[in-house]
């Protein structure tokens, strides 16, 4: 095949090879990951790794490092939106002050633009 026709295999190539060599091999350690993430088109200005970022998110087991985390995520609205929310359901009591601090705690950019 010429040059073209390989540049334009290669992504449905290196999937293929992931999912049938890489992964399984990955998946069958003795601590094999929590999840993983394909990280293609990071070459592209406009990705923002929003699959990395929330994965991320879903597998820290620490309160604390979960709001780090999407504390430095100020431009991922979506996941701050999510972690708000999820908290909030976590939440049996739901008692108005008390739920807006929930709710606007993952929005540290808020609380420095509100003046």
């Amino acid at each position: 095949m010429n040059h073209q026709e390989a540049k334009s295999a290669m992504p449905e190539l290196a999937n293929k090879i992931f999912w049938d060599e890489y992964l399984p091999r990955v998946l069958d350690t003795e601590f094999p990951p929590k999840t993983y993430v394909c990280l293609s088109g990071l070459d592209k200005e406009e990705n923002l790794c929003s699959e990395l970022s929330e994965k991320t998110t879903d597998i820290l087991d620490n309160d604390v490092l979960v709001n780090l985390f999407v504390s430095t995520q100020k431009n991922n609205l979506d996941l701050c939106i999510k972690k708000s929310i999820e908290d909030a359901w976590k939440i049996k009591r739901n008692q108005g002050i008390f739920m807006i601090y929930v709710l606007t705690r993952w929005f540290p950019n808020f609380w420095g633009s509100a003046s």
